[in-house]
């Protein structure tokens, strides 16, 4: 474990590295969106499975279709419709879109496109043999691959595997994520305020993040600055795929989270990164599940949850590209900072005629939580430089809405 400031990018290396992906499920078609598949879906029949007609119409033979020519009807073919026709010379029967091509036609000449004479239909011209004909396998044959393993399933997937016939689908299980707030100065809402006690934001918004990051919530209340409450329920975490405990985990008199984890045998990974705001976050494992200590300040919560713990669900739900989207977007206006560590400004992105630009969303105290309410984005200014120009390019991470 090191107890070094690590830089932001190492830290989340550390974390990639440390996280495995989940088990597969099957789970109705239905349910499956935005979830991971687990192995190719092969085509169990071909697509579509019998040549069929594209267009209402008339189903001939091509070989017919001279100019002016004359076919007697000899019935109508309709979707789903069990009668078989035999089209022979001479001949035409109507049909419907998506209706099976009677033995013996090859094209399709569109209602439109005929003159009706009685009992019969006189043609403009010839057409060609698989005018509007789907043929049988001419989207998918059997076998060949229709969605591959590790593609997070859209509408469109899920309707394709359903075209033959599956009401089920194998894919990433969703993780279990317990969350911990600590402190004696936090309750829940609904709860009556003591003078000095604040509401528990952490939780919800922390919850929020997890199943919308594919995660299952598995929220533990709120434990108190003592060990007996604190071990009881980081025990009760730890029996879910990940833990994340919220404060508690500085150098401060109450701050027992490390020494608790300690004690239940879980290993430290790293302690504390190089970045305002989370500096004091951590991560560790317990046996194969990853622990995430947060700190209590809700926007370096919800900063550290961006930049740690939501690549690493997204890589537990088998998302091959975890790590959060970036841009490179000139700065409106100049910012300054302290050298030391990296600062994760709160931006929002406006229009210009040029391409869009990065503006501060307001105030940047780490107290601020509005001003993350407003965000598009974080820009990333890196530790080393106090002074960032405007129409200086820098790195923006993208946030989730």
């Amino acid at each position: 474990m090191s107890e070094k400031l690590l830089e932001f990018r190492e830290a989340q290396q550390i974390v990639l590295n440390d996280v495995s992906v989940l088990s597969g499920e099957m789970v109705a078609c239905g349910e499956a969106g935005g979830r991971v598949l687990v192995q190719d879906f092969l085509a169990l029949a071909d697509l579509p499975g019998f040549d069929n007609s594209a267009m209402d119409g008339y189903a001939v033979r091509a070989a017919d279709t001279a100019r002016d020519a004359l076919l007697e009807i000899i019935g109508t073919v309709a979707a789903g419709s069990k009668r078989t026709l035999e089209v022979g010379p001479g001949q035409a029967a109507r049909i419907m879109t998506g209706a099976a091509i009677p033995q013996g036609a090859d094209a399709i000449v569109p209602f439109e496109e005929t003159a009706v004479e009685g009992s019969a239909i006189r043609l403009p011209g010839a057409v060609e043999a698989g005018q509007h004909v789907r043929v049988r396998g001419e989207d998918l044959a059997a076998g060949a691959v229709a969605v591959a393993a590790g593609r997070h399933l859209s509408p469109v997937d899920l309707g394709l595997i359903s075209c033959f016939g599956n009401e089920r689908v194998k894919v990433v299980r969703r993780p279990t994520v317990a969350v911990l707030a600590t402190g004696d100065e936090i309750v829940s809402p609904g709860a009556s305020l003591c003078p000095g006690q604040l509401y528990d934001c952490n939780t919800t918004a922390i919850c929020t993040a997890i199943a919308q990051a594919g995660g299952r919530p598995v929220p533990l209340g709120i434990a108190r600055d003592n060990p007996q409450s604190l071990r009881s329920k980081v025990l009760k975490g730890l029996e879910s795929d990940m833990l994340i405990t919220v404060a508690g985990a500085s150098v401060g008199e109450f701050d027992l989270v490390r020494t608790v984890l300690q004690q239940a045998g879980v290993e430290e990974k790293f302690w504390g990164v190089s970045i305002k705001p989370g500096k004091p976050t951590a991560f560790c494992r317990f046996q194969e599940k990853p622990v995430f200590c947060l700190p209590g300040n809700p926007v370096s919560a919800l900063v550290t949850f961006e930049l740690f713990v939501r690549p690493a669900l997204l890589q537990m739900t088998g998302c091959r590209n975890p790590l959060p989207e970036m841009l490179r977007l000139p700065l409106a206006e100049a910012i300054t900072k302290k050298k030391a560590r990296t600062l994760f400004a709160r931006v929002q992105l406006l229009k210009r005629p040029e391409g869009p630009v990065v503006v501060s969303s307001g105030r940047q105290q780490t107290g601020i939580l509005s001003s993350l309410a407003r965000a598009d984005g974080l820009a990333v200014l890196p530790d080393g430089q106090a002074c960032f120009a405007a129409g200086e390019r820098v790195e923006v991470i993208l946030l989730q809405r």
